[in-house]
């Protein structure tokens, strides 16, 4: 997932959007999404969102100043999630590994990990 603004002012106008508030709009959009990503229940309100609610669920691993994510960590959470009714897992390598030639032991530790979610 990228965040983004468009350039394109005639898309805003379709919308009926002020082009002028996107910078603004976005600001808001990744303050929701960092409080909504974090320890569940979350909860987020603004000046465009009345509130939103996120109760268990997925949440997003990041990279951190001394590497890549723990893929560990991120596939911690899995069974109970699997237990819950969520059957799907995305990755993206790039946030594992720092090398592409680390991709396949990656995907080799994660194959490993699926067997044990059943």
């Amino acid at each position: 997932m990228q965040p983004t603004v468009s350039w394109h002012r005639e898309e805003y106008d379709a919308l009926g959007v002020d082009f002028r508030r996107r910078g603004a709009m976005l600001d808001e959009h990744l303050a929701a999404w960092k409080a909504l990503w974090g320890p569940s229940p979350a909860t987020y309100r603004g000046r465009r969102f009345d509130e939103l609610e996120v109760v268990g669920g997925l949440r997003p691993t990041f990279p951190d100043a001394d590497g890549p994510a723990s893929l560990a960590q991120a596939a911690e959470a899995i069974p109970a999630q699997r237990a819950e009714g969520y059957t799907s897992f995305c990755f993206n390598p790039a946030q594992y590994v720092r090398t592409r030639e680390e991709v396949p032991a990656l995907c080799r530790e994660l194959v490993a990990r699926a067997a044990d979610w059943g």
